[in-house]
């Protein structure tokens, strides 16, 4: 299998995963959390908030 073909395969591997995540809010919800960017609870982590929102912590 060539480097394109390699390339090919994961792109549509990675759209029919997105298909399935995107199908319901509960599961779009449980890849945000899984990935790190939302808290259990369904918040933006501090990280991802924008910087008006975010309170600093100094």
């Amino acid at each position: 299998m060539t480097r394109k073909d390699e390339i090919n395969t994961f792109i549509t591997n990675f759209n029919e995963y997105t298909v399935t995540v995107l199908a319901s809010k509960e599961k779009a919800q449980k890849f945000l959390q899984d990935s790190g960017i939302y808290t259990k609870k369904g918040n933006l982590k501090k990280e991802y908030r924008t910087p008006c929102t975010a309170q600093k912590t100094t």
